[in-house]
């Protein structure tokens, strides 16, 4: 009778338990949804949001006997693996190519000594399609994924950053292509990754350098390098949120799939989540035996998530263009409101301003005191210019010719605004994420890489450090401007 007792002791305690973690949820998204439509400013919002997920991970942690630390909890299942395996099993040799294209893809010529015990006249047929594959991406694909990016980030302004970057090469444009393609041909995404981090980071230094000496211009232009991606913060939230699924998704199947062709066991599959939101997905392989495996299935393993991502980015470019196709006749152009006035609300479509199309608007200014006819998607609005001769709205264009800037649909086709930024975001993470990826930085797929192809200790944490060093410079600007 006590034995029956304490069982349903148990079994309460139990519900209770998953009770108060429903509870825990509810209250951090009620939590996390009044933050956003808050009036605090951005890196407040930011700062809350990072303590509630801490507190909401630790919460559930404890309540549910979870793995993590910090805010952060690993929900394990084995259940997927059983369809990896599948997969591996139906087209191996399709797999190994693939993973193998990505190796040259990522680290061009520098895929050589990756691609040991191959064939020379595969390792030949595989780097000229790579390099093709890769001046036809930098050529086609990575300018569409710098406009994406600058329509959709509401935290830092990549295109004014993009610009900057370029100029260290100086102002010959010439020489700044040459480069460009010398480093993409020679080292693949990952140099030209590492080149646009080390580059960036010595002009942030630079215009510190400006700044602690009095001037301080430089830095007040300086646009952080790089950001931390939360969705409802500097991303949309639910499009965010299904774009880092399908991203992460894609990465650790990869991972695991490649494992499995190698003979490598899969001892766990799952997600992380950050407090409520996912912050990433992991495929666990077998260390010991993925340390013993050949150097060849192990680089297979570890650039096969990057491999995907960026296959999966160019599904999205595709996608993104044909839906740009199709829904051309059910947009709209004007200048976008990105930051209201009392009279003018935030989101509004400018279609004209005193009589004239608003995108040959460019910024001039209107007579202090003068009375700026607006005609909008919103109604007619009459706003009156201040001492400066603004009426104190910024606006942005928005041209329904654009396939990758921002897009605005008319009355009734609003619900395609969702595709189209789920699909955009898709293209543009999954690029960004895997690029950086193959950087030779802790935690990274890129550091595991270089550590077995590189055999100086020495070398090695030279290379880490500069890397380490630059990727954590391209965030200064976010705290010293």
């Amino acid at each position: 009778m006590a034995h029956k007792k304490l069982l349903s002791l148990l079994v309460i305690i139990a519900s209770l338990k998953k009770l108060l973690s429903l509870l825990v949820i509810i209250a951090s998204v009620f939590s996390f949804l009044g933050i956003l439509g808050s009036d605090l400013g951005g890196v407040a919002k930011f700062i809350l949001c990072i303590a509630l997920f801490i507190a909401t991970g630790m919460a559930l942690k404890s309540l549910l006997k979870l793995h993590g630390e910090w805010g952060i909890i690993m929900l394990k299942d084995r259940r997927g693996l059983e369809l990896l395996d599948r997969i591996a099993r139906s087209h191996p040799k399709f797999w190994a190519l693939f993973a193998d294209f990505g190796l040259a893809f990522g680290f061009g010529l520098l895929s050589v000594p990756l691609l040991k015990g191959k064939p020379l006249q595969y390792k030949a047929k595989l780097l000229a399609a790579s390099t093709l594959a890769l001046i036809l991406f930098s050529v086609f694909v990575s300018p569409a994924i710098f406009s994406v990016l600058a329509s959709q980030l509401t935290s830092i302004d990549i295109t004014s950053a993009t610009q900057q970057a370029r100029g260290v090469f100086g102002p010959n444009q010439l020489v700044a292509m040459a480069a460009s393609l010398l480093i993409l041909v020679l080292g693949g995404i990952a140099l030209t990754t590492a080149t646009g981090v080390i580059s960036y980071a010595a002009i942030i230094l630079s215009n510190i350098a400006h700044f602690m000496l009095g001037n301080s211009a430089p830095l007040a232009g300086t646009q952080p390098g790089a950001a931390l991606i939360i969705p409802g913060i500097n991303l949309p939230l639910f499009e965010g949120v299904l774009a880092l699924a399908i991203l992460l998704v894609v990465h650790e199947s990869s991972h695991g799939i490649l494992a499995r062709i190698a003979k490598i066991r899969l001892d766990s599959a799952g997600v992380v989540l950050f407090g409520i939101l996912p912050a990433g997905a992991f495929i666990d392989p077998d260390e010991k035996q993925l340390a013993r495996a050949k150097h060849i299935d192990q680089h297979r393993v570890l650039v096969a998530g990057s491999t995907a991502n960026f296959a999966t980015s160019l599904l999205a470019f595709f996608l993104l263009i044909s839906f740009a196709f199709l829904t051309y006749n059910v947009r709209d152009s004007g200048m976008l409101v990105t930051s209201g006035t009392s009279i003018i609300p935030q989101g509004t479509l400018i279609k004209t301003i005193n009589g004239k199309d608003a995108l040959t608007f460019t910024g001039e200014k209107f007579k202090p005191g003068s009375t700026v006819k607006i005609e909008s998607n919103k109604g007619t609005y009459d706003a009156i210019a201040n001492k400066d001769g603004k009426i104190g709205a910024y606006l942005d264009p928005v041209s329904k010719n654009s396939a990758f800037g921002r897009m605005r649909f008319l009355s009734g086709f609003e619900w395609l605004a969702f595709i189209y930024t789920t699909l955009a975001l898709t293209f543009a993470l999954n690029f960004i994420v895997g690029a950086v990826n193959l950087l030779p930085v802790p935690m990274f797929d890129g550091y595991r890489v270089m550590d077995i192809s590189v055999q100086s200790p020495l070398l090695k944490k030279a290379i880490t450090g500069i890397i380490l060093l630059s990727f954590v410079t391209n965030f200064l600007p976010w705290f010293v401007r």
